[in-house]
């Protein structure tokens, strides 16, 4: 069994899954071992894309909270150094971050937020087509937007799935905004969101978007196409998060490397197939005594 466990109301012991750990788990399970199985948790490079999605994300809730009256630009940036301050304090050797930007990493902050405002005046641009509309659903009963809905969905007798959906639209689709590239987007993403939303809100709802703001002269800007949302049903969505569970429990973790390893993977020193000499955390060494590393705190 996976160690995060959640108990609710009932004492029901549950696996603690999101979409994008069962993601991580996907793509490659040795990173999965690393990022939450090993413990304590080992140190991740930190990434300045994490940086940008944070202030964009920070920007887009303000401004639906606010009824489009906010100031989008200073929003991200007090987002995106927010964010910048919680990696430096996490990490505060530049040499151990993900850089895939050209210069220092203080150089490529900077070079990210530009990128950063040119989403948000790309966004706003956007927002001047009487056509293009966000649409919030607001709440019955204090009026607030439905923006960040955060979420705990038991599945099975054994799975707890957390998330924090972006936007729920008047219609009750979920929207997710994405602030990087549109082939890291996934339907299922969307589908956990709306079964979310069916089973704990009653909301019933047969499709969800991604909003893509990335501004580079070849990604598509604005909505997605409206994914079917149907195919989504809570035995579905149980069955692949119970299948993960029971490749947790039965120790199956396998690298899988790919040309991203290098510049993309925040563990790859310690996985057992792309790591550092004296680094690599073998399969059943998940409690580590003494961890070079230190200890780190769960985020």
């Amino acid at each position: 069994m996976s160690e995060d466990v959640f108990t609710d109301d009932v004492d029901t012991p549950r696996n603690k899954w999101s979409f994008s750990s069962l993601s991580t788990y996907a793509q490659c399970s040795e990173a999965y071992r690393l990022e939450k199985v090993v413990q304590p948790r080992v140190p991740r490079k930190p990434a300045l894309w994490n940086t940008l999605g944070t202030g964009i994300h920070h920007a887009l809730e303000q401004w639906v909270i606010s009824g489009r009256t906010s100031d989008m630009h200073a929003d991200f940036e007090e987002g995106y150094e927010s964010e910048w301050n919680v990696q430096i304090a996490d990490q505060p050797d530049f040499s151990l971050w993900n850089n895939p930007y050209r210069g220092t990493v203080l150089e490529a902050k900077e070079t990210c937020r530009q990128t950063g405002h040119k989403q948000i005046d790309k966004f706003l641009e956007w927002m001047q087509d009487p056509e293009h509309e966000i649409n919030p659903m607001y709440d019955a009963e204090d009026g607030t937007a439905w923006t960040e809905v955060q979420f705990q969905l038991p599945l099975g007798d054994h799975i707890l799935v957390r998330g924090s959906i972006d936007l729920v639209e008047g219609n009750g689709e979920p929207l997710d905004w994405k602030s990087g590239k549109a082939s890291g987007s996934k339907p299922l993403q969307l589908g956990i969101y709306s079964l979310a939303l069916k089973l704990l809100y009653g909301i019933d709802n047969a499709t969800g978007q991604f909003f893509y703001t990335k501004v580079d002269g070849r990604s598509h800007f604005g909505r997605s196409p409206h994914y079917d949302m149907t195919r989504y049903t809570e035995e579905y969505v149980t069955d692949i998060f119970e299948a993960a569970q029971r490749g947790v429990d039965a120790e199956v973790f396998i690298p899988n490397t790919s040309d991203f390893c290098d510049s993309l993977c925040s563990v790859k020193a310690f996985c057992r197939e792309k790591g550092n000499p004296g680094q690599i955390i073998p399969l059943r060494f998940n409690e580590v005594e003494n961890p070079w590393w230190g200890t780190r705190e769960e985020a």
